[in-house]
């Protein structure tokens, strides 16, 4: 657990309180990554943390997904020196019609990067996409791992996956420095633990509100 990082996380405020609709349904919190890019020094710091974790990889290109993918990528490319490109959710319906843009050679060792690993549809696509050039993703970098069962889609996507941090880790940081109470940090575990459960279980939900009322008196 790099508490450099989490503390950087912690300072943009990453983690918002919810409940908010997202890719795996209502979820009580909701890592926004995104709000990382928009304070430098801290972006910074992480990109030369993620620089460190890949630097003895056997990758050959970066491929950034959109959106957030692209500012990691390329702030990735510009600190490791590999090659940018970057891959759309969706082949464009004009000009030359590519789902990848940059060049990206066949047989190559391809790494996808994102922001946060929690739904497998779009990373899916993005794969296809990127293989598509005959080359291979055979890593996934990300600032956040969301910890959400994908056992059965590493079986389909043999990928290697690299993150600076796990939403785990953020809630046990957050539980530490007295942000969360043990009460509310070990729920919100049980949620990234099991977010199926949480979408049909009121008792869950009852427990958060009441719970949260000390966490947004904080904010």
């Amino acid at each position: 657990m790099n508490e450099k990082v989490l503390q950087i996380m912690h300072e943009v405020g990453v983690m918002e309180l919810g409940p908010i609709e997202a890719a795996v349904g209502r979820q009580p919190v909701y890592a926004d990554l995104r709000k990382t890019f928009f304070e430098p020094k801290g972006f910074a710091v992480l990109i030369d943390e993620l620089a460190k974790m890949i630097e003895n990889l056997p990758i050959d290109v970066l491929c950034g997904a959109e959106t957030a993918g692209i500012p990691i990528a390329t702030a990735l490319s510009l600190k490791t020196g590999l090659p940018f490109s970057y891959v759309r959710k969706k082949k464009k319906d004009i000009g030359m019609k590519l789902a990848v843009e940059g060049e990206i050679k066949p047989d190559q060792k391809v790494a996808l990067v994102d922001d946060i690993f929690i739904s497998d549809k779009n990373k899916t696509n993005f794969i296809e996409f990127i293989e598509e050039t005959n080359a291979k993703v055979t890593h996934l970098i990300l600032l956040m791992d969301a910890n959400l069962h994908k056992e059965e889609w590493l079986k389909d996507h043999p990928v290697e996956i690299i993150a600076l941090a796990t939403a785990t880790d953020l809630t046990r940081y957050l539980m530490k420095i007295g942000y969360y109470s043990q009460d509310f940090g070990n729920l919100m575990i049980d949620f990234w633990k099991n977010p199926e459960i949480w979408q049909t279980d009121q008792s869950r939900w009852e427990k958060f509100e009441a719970l949260k009322k000390d966490i947004k008196s904080k904010i």
